[in-house]
């Protein structure tokens, strides 16, 4: 079974997340899945416009929305797809709504031909910024898979 999955990860354990965000806590960590995949296209407008604050993108990603509606400063944004061999990993760090440029990792960027305006050749491990191992959480496949988690936890199916 192939994976496909976006995750917000956080230390903020204490954020109040609406019940229909399906979201989880575990290990002491705030496990946010997202339907959507918009990490991708996101490191790409970073990088492109080297706009560091989170609410520059608030209009055009509705995670950033989210982040910002639940008041989550700080985070992980994880997304990894594969199919036997990896199509998409992208990581970032997001301290105090403040995007950290040198923390994003993707194999897209490392595919493409585009002219970033700045590319920093000393990268940050963006889990080792915020002091999150992902080794502490369980492995979801997708978002349905998360959702039916959270559905069971919460007795909502």
């Amino acid at each position: 079974m192939g994976q496909n999955i976006s995750l917000i990860i956080s230390k903020s354990i204490e954020t109040e997340v609406p019940k229909e965000i399906p979201h989880l806590v575990k290990n002491g960590l705030l496990i946010i899945a997202l339907e959507n995949n918009e990490f991708s296209n996101f490191v790409f407008e970073i990088l492109r416009s080297y706009k560091t604050n989170l609410n520059d993108y608030i209009e055009e990603n509705n995670f950033v929305q989210l982040v910002n509606k639940i008041k989550l400063k700080s985070f992980l944004g994880y997304h990894e797809s594969e199919w036997g061999m990896p199509v998409d990993i992208v990581y970032f760090a997001v301290m105090n709504s403040e995007i950290v440029i040198e923390s994003i990792e993707s194999l897209k960027i490392e595919e493409s031909d585009d002219q970033f305006i700045m590319i920093s050749d000393e990268k940050i491990d963006p889990r080792d910024i915020l002091e999150i191992d992902l080794s502490n959480i369980d492995y979801y496949h997708s978002y349905s898979d998360f959702k039916k988690i959270y559905d069971e936890k919460n007795n909502l199916d």
